[in-house]
Order: C-alpha cells, then sequence, then structure tokens
C-alpha cells in the first residue's frame, strides 16, 4: 500500500492506514502480539503502531517507528494490558507523532507491505501492587480523609483499593463518589485494613493504626 499525506495535523491519528476488523477479532487481556510489517517513505520519518479497541478508540498498546527511506522489515511487540475486547483494530498512524520534534513527521508518501500479526503469548504479572501509608494521629471530630499521604503503585496501573475495618461504623463508602468517610467521634485507637489489587488479581493487605484523642 501507498499512503501519500499531504498534511500531518495536529495529532498522530489525523491520517490513519487500519484494518477495521469488522466484526472485530477478540483481543484477550494479556495477550501478547508479534506484528512485523515492511515499510519504507520518500523521507524518512516517523509513524506509531497501535493496537486499538475499535469503538471507542481506547489505545492498548502504542509503539513509534522510524522509517527509513530504504525497505525495511519491522517487528513490534504489542501487549493488552487493559481488559479484553471483542473489537480491536491494528493500525498505522501517520498524523503528528511528536508534537515537541515536528521534523520526525513530514508529510511525504510512506509504502507499507506484508503486514502479519502472531499471537506470541500472554503477559502474567505475579508481583503485588504497594502501598505506603504512615500510621495517623488525628483530635476526635476531626474530618479525616483515609487516602491523604497513602500512596499506591504497581508496574501496569494504578490498582484499586478498598478500605475496612472490623470495628463496626468506622469506615463508610459513598458508591456515588467513591470516597470513604471515617467516623472520627469516639475516642480509641483503630486500624484501617487496605485491600489494593491490581489488575491481574494480585493482592497486598496493609494494616494501619488510626488513634482518635479527645479534644
Amino acid at each position: 500500500a501507498k499512503i501519500t499525506v499531504t498534511n500531518v495535523g495536529t495529532v498522530p491519528h489525523g491520517v490513519q492506514f487500519h484494518q477495521m476488523n469488522q466484526p472485530g477479532f477478540i483481543s484477550e487481556f494479556g495477550a501478547m502480539y508479534k506484528f512485523t510489517f515492511w515499510a519504507k517513505a520518500d523521507d524518512a520519518r516517523d509513524i506509531a503502531v497501535q493496537l486499538q479497541e475499535n469503538q471507542g478508540w481506547l489505545v492498548l498498546s502504542n509503539t513509534t517507528v522510524s522509517i527509513t527511506t530504504e525497505w525495511v522489515q519491522y517487528e513490534v511487540i504489542m501487549v493488552n494490558n487493559v481488559k479484553t475486547y471483542d473489537k480491536v483494530k491494528i493500525g498505522f498512524f501517520f498524523g503528528l507523532i511528536d508534537a515537541a520534534n515536528p521534523s520526525r513527521s513530514i508529510a511525504t508518501s510512506i509504502y507499507i507491505d506484508d503486514v502479519t500479526i502472531e499471537l506470541i503469548g500472554y503477559v502474567k504479572d505475579d508481583v503485588a501492587p504497594r502501598i505506603l501509608a504512615a500510621d495517623a494521629d488525628i483530635v476526635e471530630g476531626d474530618a479525616f480523609n483515609p487516602m491523604t499521604g497513602v500512596l499506591v503503585g504497581d508496574s501496569s496501573k494504578l490498582p484499586t483499593v478498598v478500605i475496612s475495618s472490623e470495628t463496626v461504623g468506622l469506615v463508610t463508602f459513598n458508591s456515588e463518589t467513591g470516597l470513604y468517610t471515617i467516623n472520627t467521634t469516639v475516642v480509641g485507637t483503630y486500624t484501617l485494613t487496605y485491600t489494593v489489587t491490581d489488575m491481574y488479581g494480585n493482592e497486598t493487605v496493609y494494616n494501619r493504626t488510626l488513634v482518635i484523642n479527645p479534644v
């Protein structure tokens, strides 16, 4: 295929060449693909290669490839680290790849040939997410946000955090706002339990001491 770009626009997806996958192929969560293609351009430039959900256009994997003026076979490894989708497309993007380096996204003719994609396996992350939180010491009746000063992280993406306590009525969760409220009206020493879970189901349980002092 020959794609002649006359105007790169202002975003990478301003110019696209892709397989629409109608009705779509299923990309399972954790799937790893080897994407191979031959390419050249009349003028050397960068392009982007993406694995993309085909309805909301969520990018599952993105790689920038520097194309030369000679035919070269390129190999890109793409991993779906988001979730399983049943409508996914593989695409080339020829717009403005990097706004900070526009000279690498010039308007020119690009040639693509012999495109293949192969499922080569599945990624499994067995490393538990991390959490860091100091014990809290407050005064009776003070407002207390149980996520203030709490640091959570994971190698793939931000994990989910659930806060609980064996003390009935201490922790309240508002499903509409997604926020937790702590009842600070009763003096005492309590344990807040933070359960942190990543997208692969790895879990870390962390106990944090909360001391509520009298006024």
